[in-house]
């Protein structure tokens, strides 16, 4: 009889790998709400404890492939993209209005109660958000409800109505 890590090991790590591509697929294409990036997450992390174990099950064979030269050339090949990826992707500038936290956190606060933390009165703030394209309706609309009716996420409106970072606002009350 095949122990659990043999019957579950691979079958675990195909069907993590679909929902990670499915996650990842509609946030790349913004299909369906931000809250699934938390999901993503999640299935990221089990997809290690999943590759962990694949690899934990097929150790034999896989470094009989690292010893070949086509095992060699991949292991260079995949070495060399990840370490193109992480310093292209970490050594960006940063112009995004905020951390994605304070971003989500911020989406369910109101233009009048934001308006003041951002040094403006909630007409001005109304008055930039329209200049950015969005519909509001009255001042007690969260940022998320604007974003969401005109079918984008509050990050986009933040970064549209926000200086990037390092250039601050400059009026002062």
């Amino acid at each position: 009889m095949k122990s659990a890590l043999q019957r579950y090991a691979t079958p675990l790590v195909v069907a993590i790998f679909l929902g990670l591509a499915f996650t990842g697929l509609t946030m790349f294409w913004e299909v369906i709400p931000r809250s699934v990036l938390i999901l993503h997450e999640y299935l990221g992390l089990t997809f290690v404890v999943a590759a962990g174990l694949h690899l934990t099950r097929n150790w034999r064979s896989f470094l009989i492939h690292l010893r070949s030269t086509r095992g060699k050339i991949t292991l260079g090949v995949l070495s060399s993209t990840a370490a193109v990826l992480v310093v292209f992707f970490c050594y960006q500038p940063d112009t995004t209005a905020g951390p994605p936290g304070l971003v989500i956190r911020l989406s369910g606060t109101s233009v009048a109660a934001l308006a003041p933390a951002l040094r403006m009165t909630p007409d001005e703030l109304t008055a930039r958000i329209r200049d950015a394209g969005f519909t509001v309706t009255s001042a007690d609309q969260t940022i998320g409800q604007i974003a969401r009716s005109k079918g984008t996420f509050s990050s986009t409106l933040f970064n549209a109505i926000l200086p990037p970072r390092g250039q601050q606002n400059q009026k002062r009350q």
